[in-house]
């Protein structure tokens, strides 16, 4: 089973668990403790590079959103309904809307805004493909040389957000290395990209040669990654580079900022209580109908194991938290594993932790903080987190070392149960 539809598959029994399952009449009791999982992230891009080939069918990719849903109770015992849908054709993941609805058709109201603005968003912030009347990452760093390209207001203030939080973030996450990334992509699929902890001892894939990025290239393409090179222009909503060899890169940020669009859009609409899952970013909505708290799970970085978490994160309504990790995708040369996190000082995957989550009120900042954060020593998150508290925001970082201690800030004690 490839791991896309392994994933929909526990994603949707951890949601029912821990996000929806409700009491029905005449069945039994769920447990309350079941977190839902928050895995690494496995899109397209960032210091995390782009991924390899999709394992979905052409069929399935083209396909409309899966759903499901029953009439349960609320906690007041009035029916509501418990819908959830998942789609697979956008940022390269498994998207998942669970919603508590008045009705089934509302559901399919929301899970049809859902899937039409994420896949919007992925082919805007798409820098491996072009698309007919949209201009698209990829249209940006062929042209954006050349002159100022005018863009779309949602990948313009993608654009400014990456750009205004480069400093206060230590500049760890730079939009601008795709030169670099795109040597480490073509490394990886050459070698074959794994796809999950269970492949680890297996080696490079059959009959793919598996090496390294030459020294000498990487060090040539860092030297068009110069962000102050990139010229936004907020009036003309223009995009310039002074180096025609740039290329932008927004992995780092795109999924989790396209998750806070899209939630907001929801919410606008009147949804009230649910959960949006799209790969390692978790949105909350509201509160959970039958009054228990929502509980996002940190999941183990040995394992990859989805059932099993080594912490369970008590949620806010509105809040969001995302995981970046060295275990969903890497691979292997001379028995070494190396990930796609890709620090821009070293030019090298990260080797800090194996995994790293951020609790935040804006899922957007959450994912470009989650890598921020994946790239630090305790002494670079330190200051990180006081630019943020200077800024009035509240962030909570849950750290995962090698031996799998977990370790959080301060301010999520309480709110963070670590299993023995």
């Amino acid at each position: 089973m490839n791991r896309k539809r392994r994933f929909a598959l526990l994603i949707a029994g951890l949601m029912a668990l821990s996000a929806c399952q409700t009491k029905a009449p005449g069945s039994p009791s769920s447990s309350e403790e079941a977190p839902a999982q928050a895995s690494a992230q496995d899109s397209q891009g960032s210091q995390e590079g782009p991924s390899s080939s999709r394992e979905i069918s052409p069929e399935e990719m083209a396909a409309k959103p899966l759903s499901q849903g029953e009439y349960v109770e609320d906690a007041e015992g009035k029916k509501i309904y418990q819908g959830q849908g998942t789609f697979f054709d956008t940022f390269d993941t498994v998207v998942t809307l669970t919603y508590f609805a008045p009705d089934e058709e509302t559901f399919q109201k929301y899970l049809t805004y859902t899937h039409d603005e994420f896949l919007r968003l992925h082919k805007l912030y798409d820098n491996y493909h072009e698309y007919e009347g949209l201009t698209s990452v990829m249209t940006v760093n062929r042209l954006a040389g050349q002159g100022p390209v005018e863009v779309d207001p949602d990948l313009f203030d993608i654009l400014e957000f990456s750009l205004d939080h480069y400093e206060a973030s230590l500049g760890k996450v730079n939009i601008a290395l795709g030169p670099v990334l795109s040597l480490w992509h073509e490394a990886r699929e050459a070698a074959g990209a794994h796809e999950g902890a269970e492949d680890e001892d297996q080696g490079p894939t059959s009959g793919k040669e598996a090496r390294l990025p030459d020294p000498a290239a990487l060090e040539e393409a860092n030297r068009h990654t110069d962000l102050a090179k990139v010229h936004l222009d907020k009036a003309a909503r223009t995009v310039a580079f002074d180096d025609p060899k740039m290329a932008l890169d927004l992995g780092a940020v795109a999924k989790g900022y396209a998750t806070e669009k899209v939630a907001k859009g929801l919410e606008a609409m009147g949804l009230k209580n649910g959960l949006l899952s799209a790969g390692g970013n978790v949105r909350l909505f509201g509160y959970h109908p039958q009054g228990r708290p929502w509980k996002v799970g940190v999941e183990d970085p040995k394992t990859n194991d989805r059932d099993q978490a080594l912490a369970a994160m008590k949620m806010e309504s509105g809040s969001s938290m995302v995981t970046s990790g060295d275990y969903q995708r890497y691979f292997v040369v001379d028995g070494k594993r190396y990930n796609h996190i890709i620090d821009p000082e070293t030019l090298y995957p990260a080797t800090l932790y194996p995994s790293v989550s951020v609790v935040a009120g804006d899922s957007g900042l959450a994912d470009f903080l989650s890598t921020t954060f994946f790239l630090c020593n305790k002494e670079e998150a330190a200051r990180v987190l006081e630019n943020y508290k200077e800024q009035g925001v509240d962030l909570g970082v849950i750290w995962v070392d090698f031996d799998n201690r977990v370790t959080s800030t301060d301010n999520l004690v309480g709110a963070l149960e670590v299993r023995d």
